[in-house]
């Protein structure tokens, strides 16, 4: 007899467990007064030699909440599996060990999945990489700065995901997001371009705005100037004029009153 079959559970009168003790030690007692009282030492133990796979298999996910969060996500997308229903009691750690030791399936079948599923999250966080400019310096604004464009760009992906303040924020956001890479690729884009954009007018506040051309010559030279210092063109041009200011347009002494 299995006591996956519904028909035997009904019968061993077990369907009268409390969820809301889950992880008591009410549970726990009445789950091993019901154990021993319906004599089921042996069921169990060949249930789980058929069915449970040991711990040391399931360790790669444990204490891992991004990957726990995106095996849901690749399950969910997985014939017999799209319609996942657990106890809420559960956290998400227990509740994908229990749907494993509920699958109606052979241990070596579980273990294929196992398999596959993580030669899937080494490919999946091969792309990692692309998103280590959100982790270096300025990390928590860089974030700020994602999470805002997302919202703004793609709000409705937003609604249960809290404010990014690290990089690991913003990859478990998009773990369960079938953006394309090309896609994340522009949005990064985007999101550099916009940091830039506050930057640029964070340096302008309180700074009266010139607009002038230049004679094409000059433009060059500015140019060139700016890739010898690495500066920008509004850096270099400031420098220009405080050294003129000083020095004089001709690295004469200032004329009197200059300042």
């Amino acid at each position: 007899m299995s006591l996956r079959d519904r028909r035997s559970v009904e019968d061993l009168k077990l369907n009268g467990l409390n969820i809301d003790l889950y992880g008591t030690g009410a549970m726990f007692r009445d789950m091993t007064r019901a154990i021993h009282e319906l004599d089921l030492e042996g069921a169990l133990y060949d249930e789980k030699e058929r069915f449970v796979l040991p711990m040391d298999d399931l360790r790669w996910f444990i204490k891992d909440s991004r990957k726990i969060n995106w095996i849901f996500f690749i399950l969910k997308s997985k014939d017999g599996w799209r319609n996942i229903i657990y106890p809420a009691k559960l956290n998400q750690e227990d509740a994908l060990i229990a749907l494993f030791d509920s699958w109606q399936a052979a241990i070596s079948e579980k273990k294929r999945l196992l398999d596959h599923l993580k030669e899937d999250w080494i490919r999946h966080t091969d792309l990692d990489h692309y998103y280590s400019w959100f982790g270096e310096r300025d990390e928590k604004k860089r974030c700020e700065a994602a999470w805002a464009w997302y919202r703004k760009e793609h709000g409705r992906h937003l609604k249960a995901t809290s404010k990014f303040v690290n990089i690991n924020d913003i990859l478990f956001f998009l773990d369960t997001l079938d953006f394309s890479l090309d896609a994340k690729l522009l949005h990064i884009e985007k999101i550099k371009k916009e940091i830039k954009r506050q930057q640029v007018r964070a340096n302008l506040k309180g700074k009266k705005q010139s607009n002038f051309a230049l004679h094409e010559e000059v433009r060059d030279q500015l140019e060139a100037l700016v890739e010898r210092y690495g500066l920008t063109r509004r850096q270099i041009i400031e420098r220009l004029i405080r050294n003129a200011v000083i020095k004089g347009l001709d690295g004469e002494n200032a004329p009197v009153g200059s300042d």
